[in-house]
C-alpha cells in the first residue's frame, strides 16, 4: 500500500523534472528518491517514468494521476495555511471580517493609523458581504468584525459602531443635483441602481417598501449589493443609487453629489469580537484606532 512519502516523492519529481531537484526539493538523497518511486511504481502497477537520455518522462499514466495527488495535496496545503492562521493568533497577527463597504477605503486608513503603534502585527481583511458574515461570525477565524445590523449569534459579542442614514448619490449634472434635499417623489420614472435582493442591513428593501407606499416607480437599470461598485456605475451614468452616508464619505466621490432623502433610511453598523480570543488586546486597541477615525469622519457630515 502506497504511503504518503509515496506521493511527497512522486510530486516533488512531477514538479521538478528531475530525480536529483526532487532529492534536494525534500532534502533526501537521489537513491532514495529513485527508490520510493520503483516502490511506488509496484504498488499502482503501472510505470510512471520513462529515461531519455539524461532526462525522464512522465508516462501518460503519471500525468493522470498527477491531478489526483495535486487535488489531494491541495486540501493538504489548506490544512497548512490554517495551521500557520492559529500560529498567527499566537504571535502577532490581526484578523479583520468586514463587509465591503468599509473594507475599500475606511479599514485600510484604520490599518495605516493602528500599525504605527503595533508595526510588527499582520492584519488580514476578509470581506464578505453582510448577509454571508452572521455565519463567519460563528467560527473564530477573526479577531475583530464589522457588519451590518441586525447580528445575532452566540460566542460573539457585539456593539453598535456608527448610526448612519441612506442618501441619493448621482452624478454632479443630473437633474437632482440641483436640489437639496431628495423626496422619494423625485425619483419616479429615475434610472435607478438597487442594492437587489441581497441589500445589506435591510437597506433596499425598506426603500422598495417606501416607493410603493409613496405610488413611486422606478426603472433598476442594474443591481449590486456592494457600495464601491454602485458608485461607479452612477459615475459612469447608468443611473442615480441609495448608498449609506457613512459609506459615502469613505469613497472618492468625484463628480458625485450626494443628498439627504427624506424619509430618511436609518442603519446601523456594528462591531463585533469573539467572546473567547488571543487576540483581545490587540483587537480592542484597533477598535479604539476605529472609532477614533469614525469619529472624524463624522466630522464631516
Amino acid at each position: 500500500m502506497p504511503e504518503f512519502r509515496h506521493f511527497e516523492t512522486f510530486r516533488a519529481v512531477m514538479r521538478t523534472g528531475s530525480f536529483s531537484k526532487a532529492a534536494m526539493m525534500l532534502r533526501t538523497s537521489q537513491p532514495t528518491v529513485s527508490r520510493t518511486i520503483a516502490e511506488l511504481q509496484d504498488s499502482v502497477g503501472f510505470k510512471l517514468f520513462i529515461r531519455k537520455g539524461a532526462a525522464i518522462v512522465p508516462t501518460g499514466e503519471a500525468m493522470q494521476l498527477q491531478s489526483a495527488v495535486d487535488r489531494s495535496f491541495a486540501g493538504l496545503d489548506t490544512v497548512m495555511r490554517e495551521a500557520e492562521l492559529i500560529a498567527g493568533r499566537r504571535t502577532e497577527h490581526l484578523r479583520v471580517l468586514s463587509l465591503p463597504a468599509l473594507a475599500w477605503t475606511f479599514l485600510p486608513k484604520v490599518i495605516a493609523r493602528f500599525q504605527k503603534t503595533y508595526p510588527t502585527v499582520k492584519v488580514t481583511i476578509e470581506v464578505q458581504r453582510s448577509e454571508a458574515i452572521a455565519g463567519w461570525s460563528s467560527s473564530e477565524y477573526f479577531d475583530v468584525g464589522f457588519s451590518m445590523l441586525p447580528i445575532h449569534r452566540h460566542g460573539v459579542n457585539v456593539e453598535t459602531f456608527v448610526r448612519s442614514d441612506g442618501v441619493c448619490l448621482m452624478r454632479s449634472d443630473h437633474p437632482l443635483a440641483a436640489k437639496n434635499l431628495i423626496q422619494l417623489g423625485d425619483l419616479k420614472g429615475a434610472d435607478m441602481i438597487s442594492s437587489g435582493s441581497f441589500g445589506y442591513g435591510g437597506n433596499q428593501q425598506r426603500l422598495d417598501v417606501l416607493l410603493s407606499e409613496a405610488g413611486v416607480s422606478v426603472a433598476v437599470k442594474a443591481e449590486t449589493p456592494i457600495t464601491a461598485i454602485k458608485c461607479e456605475l452612477v459615475r459612469q451614468g447608468v443611473g442615480v443609487t441609495i448608498i449609506d452616508r457613512f459609506a459615502a464619505l469613505n469613497l472618492h466621490l468625484v463628480d458625485l453629489t450626494m443628498r439627504p432623502v427624506h424619509p430618511e433610511i436609518p442603519l446601523e453598523y456594528a462591531v463585533f469580537l469573539p467572546s473567547s480570543s488571543s487576540s483581545q488586546v490587540i483587537a480592542k486597541d484597533f477598535i479604539k484606532v476605529a472609532a477614533a477615525l469614525r469619529d472624524e469622519t463624522l466630522l464631516a457630515l
